[in-house]
């Protein structure tokens, strides 16, 4: 077994046993996995530097959550973790992402994963090995409710817990792991079986231009002029870039 199954395996333990977010984030750093603080409820990093700052120095894992011993618990996805995450989203008035879900599925394009966690919403986070000699960036397919986490992105892990519209806390919970052999997700394909290349506008977010990243005002405008339904993806996509910017701030 190399290191990146045993990482996983450790990542899949966590998730189903390890109660608590300051044991689980203990570790998770303990056995090789970066992880960093984000606010309590919330999905917002709580440290300078956001997940570029997500360590397994176990003296500063304790330090953060001594200080906020009820932050939520995320992992850098990517390179930084050797972790990908195929994010379906799930909203109360549609299944788009589950049907998406579905049909990637039945294309084969999901065989390799490693982990299924149900998300606050209902949706799912899926877990597989990141391929190192092929890196994938984060990208957002808004039509079919399907968002990739790799480089430059992040997720949180179980036992974190979000804040929902009604006020009351939902939780990541993990749902099933696999025994079958892990392999890495093709992103690109995944993208174009999701959002072909048509007039649709479901597609990667762009990067964004640099004028738009040099300003409070360019952010804002360029967030503001996502269509609905993309914006909470753009308020992620702009903070991550931010981050690697050195723009994001304690």
């Amino acid at each position: 077994m190399n290191d990146l199954d045993q990482r996983l395996m450790l990542l899949g333990r966590l998730l189903g046993t390890v109660r608590g977010l300051p044991t689980a984030a203990m570790y998770l750093a303990r056995h090789g996995v970066p992880v960093f603080p984000c606010a309590s409820g919330f999905k917002r990093p709580i440290v300078k530097g956001g997940f570029t700052a997500a360590t397994v120095d176990v003296r500063q894992v304790e330090t953060w959550w001594r200080r906020w011993p009820d932050a939520n618990l995320a992992v850098p996805t990517g390179a930084a973790s050797g972790l990908d995450v195929v994010d379906v989203d799930r909203h109360s008035d549609s299944d788009t992402g589950l049907l998406s879900f579905g049909r990637a599925r039945d294309a084969g394009l999901l065989s390799g994963w490693s982990s299924l966690v149900e998300t606050p919403s209902g949706g799912l986070h899926i877990y597989f090995p990141a391929d190192p000699n092929r890196p994938q960036r984060i990208w957002q397919a808004a039509s079919a409710q399907v968002d990739f986490r790799g480089d430059g992105g992040y997720v949180l892990v179980p036992p974190s817990r979000v804040r929902q519209k009604d006020g009351t806390l939902g939780a990541y919970v993990l749902r099933s792991t696999s025994p079958a052999p892990t392999a890495p997700v093709d992103a690109q394909r995944l993208l174009e079986l999701l959002a072909p290349p048509k007039p649709a506008r479901a597609r990667p977010v762009p990067s964004t231009p640099r004028e738009a990243r040099n300003s409070d005002a360019g952010r804002a405008r360029w967030v503001a002029a996502q269509p609905e339904g993309n914006r909470n993806w753009a308020l992620y996509f702009m903070s991550c870039r931010m981050t690697e910017d050195g723009i994001a701030k304690e």
